[in-house]
């Protein structure tokens, strides 16, 4: 059987076209495990940096403890004060433990991501740079466009469906039959033949069904296709507005809240081994040092992440190739 001429070509882009979605569907998986590895080490990171946050708040406690120990010894304060300093010193080192267990469950989902075994220990996270992006909300949708795997894999589809429909109308076309035939007559070479045949589709029913079909078919897809770029696009948005609504919180407590909460922890231990504060006005003064550094290191993990989320949209690595700065 030879198929009319353009029917094996027409089956050949169809094929193309499904090799062209896969391809996308490959970087997409890919694009995917990155970003969530990228997230998780973010939020590892977030993690050690608590730790070591409530690590020194803890050994400021203990540290007023004694002092306060000191003092109750010398009739100075009460043992009330001495009782709840020595609480609030456990109570830091109690939120140390199960920071622990939540660093541990991390370090086994990122060598999960890296596969690697679960329990194989990671070193502590690198210091995370404060790289903001450099980059125009236009330059975002432009990447968006042209690169995000979900809009490639959409476009792919539209191809595949004008291919399909293509070959659709190829089936009211006729195909060839060719034989050839060698003759005997008494176990002997008697001349050969050959036959030319083909074959008419009579009745289009089917035809015209098909070719409908790969039509409606075409008509879902681009629908389809111009819904993903929509979606991808306000995606694309809202991971962009996030970026920059984090950089700004970033800055405001790296400038002003942190030195001055800083500054005032720093007063405060001054004043109280002089006496001159009271234990709850300290641990006022200590708990707002540490929910602003807590803060302060969550927004720049919320900045990673969503740099990470960003970058699986618009299917580029946003952090290379003079894209930061």
């Amino acid at each position: 059987m030879i198929p009319f001429p353009g029917k094996l070509s027409a089956k050949g882009r169809v094929a193309g076209r499904d090799a062209d979605a896969m391809k996308w569907e490959y970087k997409n998986t890919e694009l995917k495990v990155l970003s969530e590895l990228k997230s998780a080490y973010s939020r590892y990171w977030y993690i050690t940096q608590a730790i070591r946050t409530y690590q020194q708040i803890a050994n400021l406690m203990n540290n007023f403890s004694k002092n306060a120990e000191s003092r109750y010894i010398a009739g100075k304060t009460s043992q009330a004060e001495v009782l709840r300093a020595q609480v609030e010193s456990e109570k830091m080192s109690n939120m140390t433990i199960t920071l622990e267990q939540e660093k541990q469950t991390m370090q086994a989902e990122i060598n999960s991501l890296v596969g690697k075994n679960a329990d194989e220990k990671l070193d502590d996270p690198q210091e995370i740079p404060l790289n903001y992006l450099n980059i125009t909300w236009d330059e975002i949708k432009t990447l968006a466009i042209s690169n995000s795997p979900e809009i490639g894999r959409s476009k792919a589809g539209v191809l595949k469906t004008e291919a399909s429909k293509s070959l659709a109308n190829y089936d009211y076309l006729p195909d060839f039959d060719i034989s050839y035939r060698k003759k005997t007559m008494n176990d002997e070479p008697n001349g050969s033949d050959v036959m030319l045949g083909f074959t008419v589709p009579l009745w289009f029913w089917a035809q015209n069904a098909g070719v409908s079909q790969a039509g409606y078919e075409l008509n879902a897809s681009q629908a389809d296709k111009k819904n993903i770029e929509l979606m991808t696009i306000s995606k694309a948005k809202v991971a962009f507005l996030k970026l920059d609504a984090s950089k700004r919180l970033i800055e405001l407590y790296k400038n002003s809240i942190i030195p001055k909460s800083e500054q005032s922890l720093k007063v405060a231990q001054s004043q109280t081994s002089a006496g001159e504060m009271n234990f709850l006005e300290f641990l006022d003064i200590s708990k707002a040092y540490l929910q602003f550094n807590l803060e302060y290191y969550d927004l720049i993990a919320q900045y990673q992440e969503n740099l990470a989320m960003l970058e699986l949209i618009t299917g580029t690595e946003l952090s290379v190739g003079g894209t930061t700065k």
